[in-house]
């Protein structure tokens, strides 16, 4: 008894939401002052329904950013898909629309764009399977099962004409179930994929962290530093392939910064 009160005494003082913010620096992995200046999205009252995370770029132009994002939300008690329009100039989150809601938790809601349509496969480990939807703008269509395995935060990429899906497959839901990335191909986007390998890591470093960066030919994958805890900072890879094999090899990390706004985690990070 004694125990559980204290837990809510301490969960009562603790911030214990995620926050997104937004930051212009094209350097931000050499120098940690670019985390001083980020701008943190004002919620503008809609925190009462519940928390913002896993933020991905759906859309930005002159006057808004529109990210498709997870909220957690307080009336279901789980993950929700939301798509959520913020003013670009004051950084002020002006409206929140469901685009899906299932009876398991949803979160991580990565894009795949392809022949003029919008592809989203969320993390739905609960679900026992990684489904990609169409997305319309408004609402998630059409689903198509990638994997049957549960999956949590997975990352495809494309590779001449194959189709790579890297993913963690949920054991406990620990931060120290993330030490094994499973890696599938196929020459169809919407599969039968083949497991072609799994690497194993000596640390925690495995579990997706954002929509994979294509740069000069090269795969960045976005990861989470999860050893000795949940998304402490996230690690870029550059994943190697030999026509057969994957091999990784870390880049640069990106961590918050002690002693600014909302320093504990940085758990996912998208450009």
């Amino acid at each position: 008894m004694l125990k559980s009160r204290i837990k809510k005494i301490v969960h009562s003082l603790i911030d214990g939401r995620y926050h997104i913010g937004f930051v212009n620096n094209d350097n931000i992995n050499k120098d940690d002052k670019w985390y001083k200046n980020v701008n943190w999205i004002n919620i503008n009252g809609f925190e009462k329904d519940g928390w913002f995370a896993d933020p991905f770029f759906y859309g930005v132009n002159e006057n808004y950013v529109i990210l498709l994002a997870e909220q957690f939300y307080y009336p279901i008690n789980r993950g929700r898909l939301v798509k959520l329009i913020i003013n670009r100039g004051n950084y002020i989150l002006e409206e929140v629309h469901p685009i899906l809601t299932l009876e398991t938790h949803l979160s991580f809601p990565n894009i795949w764009r392809e022949n003029n349509k919008v592809y989203v496969y969320p993390e739905n480990y609960q679900g026992k399977a990684l489904c990609i939807w169409e997305f319309n703008g408004d609402k998630m269509c059409n689903p198509k099962s990638l994997i049957e395995e549960p999956l949590i935060d997975a990352q495809i990429t494309k590779i001449k004409n194959e189709y790579f899906i890297f993913g963690v497959k949920y054991v406990s839901g620990s931060w120290s179930d993330t030490k094994e990335l499973q890696i599938w191909k196929s020459e169809c986007l919407f599969g039968p994929y083949l497991h072609i390998q799994t690497i194993h890591n000596d640390h925690n470093y495995e579990r997706g962290a954002g929509e994979i960066i294509m740069t000069n030919n090269t795969v960045l994958r976005p990861a989470q530093n999860c050893e000795g805890g949940y998304g402490k900072e996230t690690i870029l890879f550059k994943m190697i392939y030999d026509g057969k094999k994957f091999s990784e090899e870390e880049v640069c990390r990106i961590s918050p910064l002690k002693g600014c706004k909302y320093n504990n985690v940085l758990h996912t990070f998208n450009q």
